[in-house]
């Protein structure tokens, strides 16, 4: 019998984007976006990695932040295979039940560390499986404030992603 799966590529993979200047603090379930009033979801491109119709694994997701804030942040990221629109920085988060049913997914970031410059929280659980279908070769994704924190000015978010091509 002919094995389907004989290997994978992991291939890492970022996108950095930088909130609004000010200091306005996050609650609960707000938007961590790069805008108060035309925000776009950031863009993780794989169209180095990927051709055509493809299967892949996330194995990994980190949202670094530019600096290290008292309360350190904790996240949940949504990622989809398709563009949607998302809301405005420091707006309660709304993803539309479409692009929810199309098949997104939500990442619980929450293993945390920090350094005396930045801080980090990332996503280290079970892989998660997605289909590129057609030519758009991105993951598209929303940052959720998953506790009460005060961001900085200007903070600038990277965020980073393990996948396994197979």
């Amino acid at each position: 019998m002919q094995s389907l799966h004989v290997g994978y590529k992991l291939k890492k993979v970022s996108v950095s984007f930088t909130r609004p200047a000010d200091t306005t603090a996050y609650a609960v379930g707000d938007s961590v976006a790069n805008s108060t009033s035309a925000p776009v979801p950031f863009t993780l491109d794989l169209s180095d990695m990927l051709a055509g119709n493809s299967y892949l694994e996330l194995r990994k997701l980190v949202v670094v932040s530019s600096v290290k804030q008292a309360t350190l942040p904790l996240f949940n990221v949504f990622l989809s295979a398709a563009t949607f629109t998302t809301s405005n920085d420091n707006a309660a988060l709304d993803i539309a039940d479409a692009v929810q049913d199309a098949g997104g997914a939500w990442l619980a970031c929450e293993v945390q560390n920090y350094t005396a410059s930045n801080s980090r929280c990332a996503y280290v659980g079970i892989p998660i499986p997605m289909v590129m279908e057609g030519t758009d070769q991105k993951i598209y994704g929303a940052i959720q404030a998953a506790n009460a924190y005060t961001p900085a000015s200007e903070e600038r978010f990277t965020v980073i992603a393990w996948v396994a091509i197979l």
